[in-house]
């Protein structure tokens, strides 16, 4: 069984994420923000990082560059509900190393595609 470690802030979009994703046959770990993601990660392996940009302590830029450079080949994908036309937090999470992205809200075959 593949595992997901699921980072957002929000404990109501990790319930509802994670009930998904046990549906589609993952096992599931969470983390409230970068700082808990990587201390999941040095507890466990995963296959995919389900990762919010948004988020206190450490966010998910930054989390993308730790995990990029200590677990490479982690697939992450970075999601977030936020868009301007003058920034898009997805494009720049592409950028730094992200495999995929998601737009909040996203659906649960959306989610099953990403993490494909």
């Amino acid at each position: 069984m593949q595992t997901v470690l699921l980072v957002d802030d929000d404990i109501d979009v990790r319930f509802a994420m994670s009930q998904v994703l046990k549906r589609l046959g993952y096992d599931i770990l969470e983390a409230a923000n970068g700082i808990e993601a990587l201390e999941r990660l040095r507890e466990r392996s995963v296959d995919h990082i389900l990762l919010d940009i948004f988020m206190p302590e450490k966010d998910g830029f930054e989390t993308i560059n730790d995990v990029r450079r200590l677990y490479p080949d982690i697939k992450i994908i970075a999601m977030s509900g936020y868009n301007e036309s003058s920034f898009s937090p997805l494009e720049s999470a592409k950028s730094l190393g992200a495999n995929s992205v998601l737009a909040k809200p996203f659906s649960a075959h959306q989610l099953q595609d990403a993490l494909s």
